[in-house]
């Protein structure tokens, strides 16, 4: 784009912007959290300079006050991984939420660690509904099954067991 829109990384970031402007005069920055797929290929994605891009939209939104940003840390088509995420992390001053093959394991790594203040598990949960009760006992996994992911019915999300 050549327009307002495009171009450089403030005029790309000025959509989000006004976007976010809009939806916190209504419910409040405190209500309003942001999801960001720097590395993301889903549709063809993808930014030139993403290490740059991300960095100054963390910086950006560090100024909404929000209730946390939301990352998607990687690729989620195949876990692919360049960028430098604890750049993005030290750039925005709320919570972050980390996101993309995380389990048990690692999450209470990231936090411990002050990587993340939260960690989202998305196939996890699809595949275990009860997926906090299974951390807390150190119980079994149940397996994701990929095939049944964005499909036309239900199978796969309503049908994995919970546990005994």
């Amino acid at each position: 784009r050549n327009d307002e829109y495009g171009g450089e990384i403030n005029n790309r970031m000025r959509l989000l912007k006004e976007v976010l402007e809009a939806v916190i005069d209504v419910w409040g920055a405190d209500h309003v959290g942001v999801r960001l797929s720097p590395e993301n290929r889903f549709n063809s994605m993808s930014d030139s300079h993403p290490q740059a891009t991300f960095n100054a939209v963390a910086t950006m939104l560090s100024n909404f006050s929000l209730a946390y940003l939301h990352v998607l840390e990687g690729d989620m088509l195949n876990g692919d991984s360049y960028l430098d995420y604890a750049q993005i992390r030290q750039a925005f001053n709320g919570v972050y939420m980390a996101n993309n093959g995380y389990d048990f394991e690692r999450a209470t790594d990231a936090i411990k660690n002050n990587q993340a203040q939260l960690v989202a598990f998305g196939q996890l949960y699809i595949a275990n509904p009860d997926l906090a009760e299974r951390f807390a006992r150190g119980a079994p996994l149940n397996a994701p099954d990929a095939s049944t992911f964005y499909g036309g019915d239900a199978a796969g999300y309503t049908d994995y067991p919970f546990m005994e």
